[in-house]
């Protein structure tokens, strides 16, 4: 159950290769996929933004994960509810649909299977995990006749314009 692992997963750092597959040369990029801003740029929210993009067409549901409080990291756990099991295709067609908004697959896309997987991927400082399979058993109270679920994960530096940068304040004793 790949997609019950992925929604487990926080702070996996990905894979250790850089080979990235390009993305599929007839795919044309659409205004949403240009939408989304260069990868060392993105925030948790463009982060969330991109998964949804990617799953477009295949979500019936999704159900988005915490942030880190400490806000040292960020961190989107999305549960994609799909109305069947997804198929190898189905984790491709995310993959190519995410390499048009910046991110670079950390395998070879031959490794992509249907079937207990964890596809990892990268865009800047942001590192994700993917995987799909059946509903997994903690959700399936909530997956209504979903039959299916795709697991990302994200984990990446926060973008707080204004705060990154500033020092931690002490506290004033008299």
């Amino acid at each position: 159950m790949a997609a019950a692992a992925v929604l487990m997963v926080a702070g996996c750092g990905g894979g250790d290769t850089d080979e990235a597959v390009p993305p599929d040369p007839k795919a044309k990029p659409s205004a949403s996929a240009a939408a989304s801003p260069r990868a060392a740029e993105k925030t948790r929210d463009d982060v969330v933004e991109d998964f949804r993009y990617a799953t477009k067409g295949l979500a019936q549901d999704f159900r988005d994960g915490p942030v880190d409080p400490r806000n040292q990291h960020c961190v989107t756990n999305l549960a994609v509810l799909t109305r069947a099991v997804p198929e190898r295709s189905d984790l491709v067609t995310v993959v190519h649909k995410l390499q048009e908004r910046g991110w670079k697959l950390l395998m070879p896309e031959s490794e992509i299977r249907a079937d207990d997987t964890a596809i990892y991927l990268n865009a800047g400082p942001w590192r994700a995990i993917m995987g799909g399979g059946p509903v997994p058993a903690e959700l399936e109270a909530q997956a209504a006749d979903n039959l299916g679920a795709i697991g990302l994960t994200g984990n990446g530096r926060c973008q707080h314009p204004g705060l990154d940068h500033q020092p931690p304040t002490q506290p004033s004793h008299p």
